[in-house]
């Protein structure tokens, strides 16, 4: 009788305890802005300074430089001329040039077309065909101003007027915007 007692008084005590135990309160769900909130900081006013009026001091009087009387410097002596002298300098790699050299007395037109289709290109008289996804063709004309039409099969024409320097290459890029 004595353990029952016991059991139902330890029963009774855990009982008793688990009502002084929190009970969870749901939270309500946390939702999302749409975009971050700003919460502007409160400003500080400066404070305003104190200047004092400035007071005149005395300043005590310098001495008077002396003059350094001049002195005669040497003149540096006359640098001799020595004559260059040929030195073996060793062969480098020469890179090829990007694009060919410009002829005398002319300028460089580079025509690219990106493009997936051939572009029909007219200048100077002469029709140019330009093969389409990155081809170029170099052209050489005359120093001036200069007609040209393009045509491309599927896409429609244009034209226009370009300048040409001398020996300077220009490029002219066709491609969808």
């Amino acid at each position: 009788m004595r353990t029952f007692l016991g059991v139902l008084l330890l029963l009774i005590a855990l009982v008793s305890l688990s009502a002084c135990l929190p009970v969870p309160v749901p939270l309500p769900a946390p939702t999302a802005t749409p975009y971050p909130t700003y919460t502007p900081l409160p400003t500080q006013t400066p404070l305003p300074t104190y200047t004092p009026v400035p007071t005149a001091t005395p300043v005590p009087p310098t001495a008077t430089p002396t003059p350094i009387p001049p002195t005669s410097t040497p003149v540096p002596p006359t640098p001799t001329r020595v004559p260059p002298t040929a030195t073996s300098v060793p062969p480098t790699l020469a890179l090829p040039p990007l694009f060919p050299p410009i002829p005398a007395g002319m300028g460089g037109l580079i025509v690219v077309n990106y493009y997936g289709n051939e572009l029909n290109y007219d200048i100077g008289g002469k029709l140019y065909k330009v093969p389409g996804s990155g081809g170029r063709v170099i052209i050489h004309l005359p120093p001036g101003k200069h007609n040209y039409s393009a045509d491309i099969p599927g896409r429609g024409r244009a034209g226009g007027t370009i300048e040409i320097m001398l020996g300077v290459y220009r490029t002219q890029s066709w491609a969808d915007r």
